[in-house]
């Protein structure tokens, strides 16, 4: 189950350089270039359209029977409620993909806890081309090479061995940065594995975001 929403009024010509193929598609307030990219798959098509919010939750109990869509595609976002709204119909390994130029109009709400409970994932892209924003080219499942890996609430069980895999992965972070609100167990990571930083030869940093100074209202 595919559901693709759009913006009144947008004309925009988008495109798929991917086939894609879905039992059924629903279609809310599309262009008519998605409607004939939809039309050309042989799916079932389903149009509903002009919804608000407060719509959503009632087609995915009438077409989903409130399992959630497997894909959800948005079409040019601005309403960050929206897209919080729409994240919530997600299905369990169900994908969220954000096709769109502008940036939206404020902070997204979302269950962050579905993204390792529930398997969903949040893709993107700032083309016309929908399917953009799928593939490994795009994605990538395994931290970067060299790069800055954050570790949030690192001093649990799991947050540690996560610092230790970044620190002991052969291509893994050049910078290691794990916060953690207890200051005891932020030191009881600093004595684990800022040795294990130093010998790997790798930059890892402690810190406890309430002693920051409140920068958000």
């Amino acid at each position: 189950m595919m559901w693709i929403v759009g913006q009144l009024g947008d004309t925009t010509i988008y495109t798929s350089s991917l086939a894609f193929s879905p039992d059924t598609i629903v279609l809310t307030d599309v262009p008519d270039s998605v409607r004939k990219l939809a039309a050309g798959t042989g799916a079932r098509l389903i149009e509903r359209n002009g919804l608000t919010v407060s719509d959503y939750h009632t087609v995915t109990k009438e077409l989903t029977n409130g399992i959630g869509f497997d894909d959800i595609v948005v079409l040019n976002p601005v309403s960050a409620q929206a897209v919080g709204q729409l994240a919530r119909f997600i299905a369990r390994r169900g994908t969220f993909n954000m096709v769109g130029t502008k940036p939206l109009d404020g902070l997204v709400q979302v269950d962050f806890g579905r993204l390792h409970y529930d398997y969903i994932a949040f893709v993107g892209t700032n083309g016309t081309d929908i399917a953009a924003s799928y593939g490994e080219a795009r994605n990538r499942c395994e931290l970067c090479k060299g790069g800055a890996s954050v570790f949030i609430g690192a001093g649990g069980p799991m947050g540690q061995m996560h610092v230790q895999r970044a620190l002991e992965l052969p291509d893994g972070p050049k910078l290691v940065i794990a916060t953690e609100i207890s200051d005891e167990r932020l030191q009881t990571l600093s004595d684990m594995f800022a040795p294990l930083a130093a010998k790997q030869g790798r930059t890892i940093l402690f810190f406890n975001p309430k002693q920051l100074p409140k920068i958000l209202p």
